[in-house]
């Protein structure tokens, strides 16, 4: 995983300047073709952090910062330009490190606490999700999804047994593996 402040205080830089000197990249501009690994590390970081901090009002879609990240770099040729979400502002490259700049401090604003209240906020109608439930006086993990008023166990199938209390994004798995939501499913295992 990158380095979360060294991520931050590049882009904080840049916020500033189009300049690489002071940034704490500046020494990996050094690469082929003054390609810059700030690109990959901010990805990686919003890739990370699912899709929990996508319903914040006001704040940019993270999928399209995502996407321009990877359009939107130094070596990328400019005919690519037109896949970008950002594509037509004249300082794209400046407006999408300020949006993800944006993203990765509210991050920072939301508490630690990796589960979330279903009093607090619900998920996406539909997004499979990781699920505390209570049954009796126990709390018991499962996985599912809140469709239509109705929580459903992904891994049983069934309506849920037990009331849920907390939920949490499921994290990303580790890098140069699919993610199972990632596969499509052809009736083959």
């Amino acid at each position: 995983m990158p380095d979360r402040e060294k991520v931050l205080k590049a882009l904080e830089h840049h916020k500033e300047t189009a300049v690489c000197n002071g940034c704490p990249y500046a020494r990996d501009a050094d690469t082929p073709e003054g390609y810059c690994p700030i690109y990959d590390d901010a990805i990686a970081l919003l890739k990370y952090t699912g899709n929990r901090y996508e319903e914040v009002a006001g704040m940019p879609d993270r999928e399209a910062v995502i996407r321009g990240l990877t359009v939107c770099t130094d070596s990328t040729p400019v005919e690519e330009c037109q896949k970008c979400p950002y594509q037509g502002n004249d300082y794209c490259t400046d407006a999408v490190m300020l949006d993800a700049l944006a993203l990765l401090q509210e991050q920072e604003t939301v508490k630690p606490d990796f589960w979330i209240s279903v009093e607090e906020r619900l998920p996406k109608d539909g997004v499979e999700v990781l699920v505390l439930l209570k049954t009796k006086d126990v709390l018991v993990p499962d996985m599912g999804a809140l469709v239509c008023g109705a929580w459903w166990s992904t891994i049983s199938g069934n309506v849920m047994v037990g009331d849920p209390l907390f939920w949490a994004d499921i994290p990303r798995g580790p890098d140069g593996y699919k993610w199972y939501t990632d596969v499509e499913v052809n009736g083959d295992a």
